[in-house]
């Protein structure tokens, strides 16, 4: 497993879509045939499961929309790059978000975030964005994370994640 593979996933499904930065992701969703059921999810952010072509992405709604929105962007990683990994088409797969998910130690888990973060936050867009913000200040660098946050509507938290994978100078953790 490699991270490349999803990067190179998500930026195939952007070009293909004409994807940008802030896209509605729920109404992409479905425009590829893929059902999305927001709902209460117990322990969990969410899943993805196919099986028979049947296609189905689940999202907590007690979760906060960039969350979500994250979320959603990490099932269709798994949809995207996984699908034929370890089962077969008829058998179907089942992938579930939950906190194990952002830790890093399942291959699998690591590629969904990887092609998440390049589908709503694309490396070259954001390092053009940080460009036109004058860099990130080591000293201030909050309210400036916050605010490409905002743009590509997803959380601090995610954004400050994929500020530090793309090494962007004077950020830190």
């Amino acid at each position: 497993m490699n991270t490349e593979r999803a990067v190179n996933a998500a930026k195939r499904l952007a070009k293909k879509y004409s994807l940008k930065p802030g896209f509605d992701i729920q109404n992409f969703i479905t425009s590829i045939d893929i059902a999305l059921e927001i709902t209460p999810l117990e322990s969990m952010s969410g899943f993805a499961y196919q099986k028979q072509g049947k296609k189905v992405i689940g999202i907590n709604e007690t979760d906060g929309d960039e969350r979500q929105r994250f979320t959603m962007a990490h099932e269709l990683g798994h949809m995207f790059v996984h699908a034929n990994d370890d089962v077969t088409f008829d058998r179907g797969f089942a992938y579930f978000r939950d906190g194990n998910s952002s830790t890093g130690i399942n291959p699998k888990e690591r590629e969904a975030n990887a092609f998440a973060a390049e589908l709503l936050m694309p490396a070259d867009h954001l390092l053009s964005s940080v460009r036109a913000l004058g860099g990130i200040d080591p000293m201030n660098n909050e309210g400036e994370v916050r605010k490409l946050a905002k743009k590509y509507k997803v959380s601090f938290s995610a954004m400050s994640v994929r500020l530090h994978s793309l090494n962007v100078d004077g950020f830190s953790i």
